[in-house]
């Protein structure tokens, strides 16, 4: 030890023993020197406990950063469910967080002493450990380098705040015991920290409430759900009987056969089968089906989930639509795939989109089956020969795979006639080098405007490639609904589309609330069931026109495309040759004019092409026209369809400056052989809103590769104009001997325009054909 360290430590022995270099010290000096080193050891105390403050950390500092990153545990906890369920998640990943802050704390605290920092080095060390550990959350969920450190130092930040605020408590709290009042400080600690610790899952429920809570606020797009039918039902399971979800074991009222998937799934992890009990050999078919009263057999429709987190049942989240169909006369089954699903354990099956719409034939081989057996509740039942599939995210596309079985397995299901098939925000992947060509059936698709997970509407691809036979009762529509996100679609997906933690930066200002969205889900599928089974025309105009807006005039919000057997094509774009040139026709002088691919928000293609025209500011009004070869054949309940969507903001972002992309005004103008001519207004073509997917939209520029930085989706729109109406503002009108159709447009505000045209035709009444008799 130094001398001066000496003199430090012990004033008084170190002044005895050296008095004769400084000449000295009497008695009197003595008497002084003690009572000065009995207030020193008072000050060394004191001194003793400030340096182990600065060397460890007061007893409140780090209370705050525990307390932010038993948060940040639970929610990743409830992001990457275990399946021991969601409070032993919370606790183990609390207790692991704990445990990992408090070793990589005191080796920091450790380092900085070696280094001889002027830090509250246990606290310091704390502070690094949560920086890093959000750091390393947030990337994980997708944010970028730069998102991620501004987050995590602000989240700290917080965290700091907070452990001086139960520092500064609890220092008043300890003036008040050493008083002889107040609670132990020890026990006051374990309380609070128990009660955080049991707070948490509440918390992190809570931030999803509030953003829930948020998007009911800006709903104008919502709808009302269709009227509940006037049938009752009967709910019941099937399954393997030995299946760890007791709704499908022993509660189970039928026990289904299993499938064989060994030449789909070759391997199978251990854990799997630790977990769900069974192997590829033996997958279960398990279902909760609606069966409608009565006696009458009635359409089958079967909804499919897609990839969710395999520990949680997504199967239950569509019981709102079985319920729906069942109470309006269909029989519905939810059918459970979640073993093929994502788990913190494994991955998805590489080959899992072959394996989703697999299982779901057999599925239909079990109740086919079982329709013939007069003990079970299916017999004569459920008529096979009108069945629709129903599918989410990736169940969407095997829906559709299922539908177009022949493609992948050679057939489908003997006796069974797949009608119809309904997405809800697919996936569209290319699978053995095949994508799904749905012919002879009906297709509806959903897609969310402020969907997180898939931000290209995908399911406009396969709505391109489903082909309409002419003169056929089959149809098809493609709705896209700006406020809808991924997740709501089911009621047990949450509210946000990413998984916790990363979710909660996710904006939830505007968007539908998961009822509301559920509500849409529920009256375009209604309608689409009641249009395919009951030929109901009306139900196609509730498809087409669910705002009942006057002719020409899109809905609120929705973009909706439409195609059914009566429409004729005049002009498409797909035979535009390569590379793609123009087909014949006429175009204003100075219209700049192109056939181009119809593009997805992320940059690539929909499988379709459309005209694109543009021009220049104070051009005027400009125009399409396309000559008839000979006069169509038009029925009076028929007219002329178009499909078209504003794409000016092409224009702001070639020069990349900043402007305001205006409304378009459109006008179809028919002519006839005596000059004779007619022409209807189409109300205003709006140009799309970028959706903000990030409740702070700097975060885009890094998030997922810039996933969310893509800008407005350019999404047709099908606008349908009456004959009759024609005939009306022109009663001279010569409607059986038009010469030609024509397209008038221009911006709003004589400013540069850019326009997209597509499937320009005319359309019949709608088609009514069917002898099937209503179900039930």
């Amino acid at each position: 030890m130094r001398e001066t360290d000496a003199a430090h430590a012990e004033p008084l022995v170190y002044l005895t023993q050296h008095h004769d270099r400084v000449g000295g010290i009497n008695r009197c000096q003595l008497n002084g020197i003690s009572s000065l080193q009995s207030e020193l050891r008072t000050a060394r105390s004191a001194g003793s406990a400030s340096r182990r403050g600065t060397a460890y950390s007061g007893e409140g500092h780090g209370g705050g950063l525990w307390a932010a990153g038993a948060f940040l545990a639970s929610a990743s906890a409830m992001g990457t469910p275990t399946g021991f369920g969601a409070s032993q998640d919370v606790m183990l990943m609390v207790l692991a967080a704990t445990a990992a802050m408090g070793l990589f704390s005191m080796l920091l605290a450790i380092v900085f002493t070696w280094l001889r920092l002027p830090l509250p080095r246990l606290f310091a060390g704390g502070a690094a450990t949560l920086l890093s550990g959000s750091i390393a959350a947030l990337k994980v969920s997708g944010a970028g380098w730069t998102g991620s450190v501004v987050i995590a130092a602000a989240y700290t930040a917080c965290g700091m705040a907070a452990g001086m605020l139960l520092s500064a408590l609890h220092a008043v709290s300890a003036r008040r015991c050493d008083d002889g009042a107040g609670t132990p400080a020890a026990f006051k600690a374990a309380a609070i920290s128990a009660a955080l610790l049991l707070l948490l899952p509440a918390a992190v429920r809570m931030s999803e409430d509030i953003g829930e809570a948020m998007a009911g606020e800006a709903a104008d797009y919502a709808l009302a759900p269709p009227p509940s039918g006037q049938g009752g039902y009967q709910a019941f399971t099937y399954g393997s009987g030995s299946d760890r979800r007791e709704e499908f074991a022993e509660g189970a009222m039928l026990v289904s056969r299993t499938a064989d998937a060994r030449s789909l799934l070759p391997s199978w992890s251990p854990l799997k089968s630790l977990y769900w009990g069974f192997e590829p050999a033996r997958l279960p078919l398990n279902g909760t089906a609606w069966l409608p009263d009565g006696e009458e057999p009635v359409p089958l429709v079967l909804l499919v989930h897609g990839n969710h987190l395999a520990e949680q049942d997504s199967d239950k989240g569509y019981a709102y639509l079985g319920e729906m169909l069942a109470s309006r006369g269909y029989a519905a089954v939810s059918v459970d795939e979640n073993f093929l699903n994502y788990s913190v354990w494994s991955d998805i099956p590489e080959d899992d989109m072959l394996l989703r719409s697999w299982l779901l034939l057999r599925h239909l081989e079990q109740l086919a089956e079982w329709a013939e057996q007069p003990d079970n509740p299916f017999y004569g039942r459920i008529d096979l020969s009108r069945t629709a599939l129903i599918g989410h995210s990736r169940g969407g596309q095997a829906a559709a795979m299922a539908a177009d079985a022949s493609r992948w397995f050679g057939s489908g299901v003997d006796g069974v006639c797949i009608r119809a098939v309904a997405a809800l925000a697919p996936t569209d992947t290319i699978t053995d080098g095949e994508r799904a060509q749905l012919s002879g059936v009906s297709y509806l698709v959903l897609q969310g405007g402020r969907d997180a997970d898939l931000t290209d509407f995908y399911g406009e691809r396969q709505y391109n490639r489903t082909a309409i036979e002419p003169d056929s009762d089959a149809f098809k529509a493609a709705v896209y609904i700006p406020e809808a996100n991924h997740s709501r679609f089911n009621s047990d997906w949450g509210t946000m589309d990413n998984s916790l933690p990363g979710g909660l930066l996710l904006s939830q200002k505007g968007l539908l609330s998961g009822e509301e969205q559920r509500a849409a889900a529920s009256y375009f599928i209604s309608a689409f069931m009641d249009a395919v089974f009951r030929s109901d025309a009306e139900a196609r105009d509730r498809i087409r026109n669910p705002g009942d807006s006057l002719p020409g005039f899109r809905s609120p919000g929705y973009s909706i495309q439409y195609e059914d057997g009566s429409y004729r094509m005049l002009q498409d774009f797909e035979k535009a040759g390569d590379p793609p040139s123009l087909p014949a026709a006429e175009a204003a002088p100075g219209l700049s004019a192109a056939v181009e691919p119809v593009p997805s928000r992320s940059g690539g293609g929909q499988d379709s092409l459309a005209g694109v025209f543009s021009w220049a500011a104070g051009s005027g009004e400009d125009y399409y026209r396309i000559r008839l070869e000979e006069p169509p054949v038009i029925q009076p309940a028929g007219g002329i369809t178009f499909s078209a969507a504003n794409r000016s903001m092409d224009l702001c972002d070639a020069d990349g400056s900043a402007c305001q992309p205006q409304e378009i005004t459109a006008t179809v103008r028919l002519t006839d052989a005596d000059g004779q001519f007619s022409q209807a207004a189409v109300g205003p073509i709006s140009p799309p809103e970028a959706p903000r997917y990030l409740r702070m939209s700097w975060l885009a520029e890094g998030w997922s590769k810039g996933k969310y930085k893509a800008a407005a989706a350019s999404v047709l729109h099908s606008y349908r104009m009456p004959l009759k109406l024609f005939a009306m503002l022109n009663p001279s009108l010569d409607t059986d001997g038009l010469v030609s159709v024509e397209i008038r447009f221009r911006s709003a505000g004589s400013g540069p325009g850019k326009l997209m045209l597509d499937n320009i035709g005319l359309y019949g009444p709608d088609f009514s054909k069917s002898s099937i008799s209503p179900p039930g």
